[in-house]
């Protein structure tokens, strides 16, 4: 019961600070795009400079797209995390990379029975804006699913033709490097799990996330 209490104050804690930040970031990011698409309509510019517009669109598109994730933390939490087959997390998974019209390679998964508990949508959506920061058209990323102590991995890797690192760092020691990432760590231990990040060129293209089965 006591830990229960404990994990209730934790997750409307997260929720409170997502808030309050979707909150402050949310009009200062349309003001930005609206500018953006006013220039573009209104304004006769050379091909470099819309070059350079779109290129700012695209960056704000993808903060809001975080603040969203913000938003959706705030409202959909505390509440239980949800039960699901691990084919449907994939299949979030999937979307949602999709949905930012990124090139996401499905590996040969385990055939995994179990359900697992977690905030499925929340993860899903941090998982797409962590990539989509250092995504371009000649990348993709590769995900695949296995059995892990009591439960299911869940591991993405950036490919872009470079040879990828091996020192993975747990969620807790990624402070500073990406917010998304910090997010990402807050969501996942609510849902029970654990997450690794691998880093490139200060960058994470690396991902582990590790959650219970039901």
């Amino acid at each position: 019961m006591q830990i229960d209490a404990v994990s209730e104050v934790e997750q409307r804690t997260v929720a409170r600070v997502a808030g309050a930040v979707a909150h402050e970031l949310n009009n200062p990011l349309q003001g930005i795009l609206s500018l953006v698409a006013v220039t573009l309509r209104d304004c006769r510019l050379d091909q470099r400079c819309q070059l350079r517009l779109e290129q700012i669109r695209r960056g704000v598109t993808r903060i809001a797209r975080t603040v969203e994730t913000l938003s959706a933390v705030y409202e959909n939490l505390p509440r239980t995390p949800d039960f699901l087959p691990p084919a449907l997390l994939l299949d979030r998974f999937a979307f949602e990379f999709s949905h930012r019209e990124m090139t996401l390679q499905v590996l040969p998964s385990e055939p995994l029975l179990l359900p697992v508990v977690c905030f499925a949508p929340e993860i899903a959506k941090l998982a797409g804006d962590l990539f989509a920061e250092r995504f371009n058209d000649h990348s993709s990323v590769q995900l695949t699913m296995k059995s892990a102590a009591q439960g299911v991995e869940v591991q993405c890797e950036f490919n872009n033709g470079v040879p990828p690192g091996d020192v993975w760092l747990p969620g807790d020691q990624m402070r500073g490097v990406s917010g998304v990432a910090v997010l990402l760590d807050e969501v996942v231990r609510l849902s029970r799990g654990s997450v690794e990040f691998r880093m490139s060129d200060s960058q994470v293209d690396g991902m582990k996330i590790v959650l219970l089965n039901g």
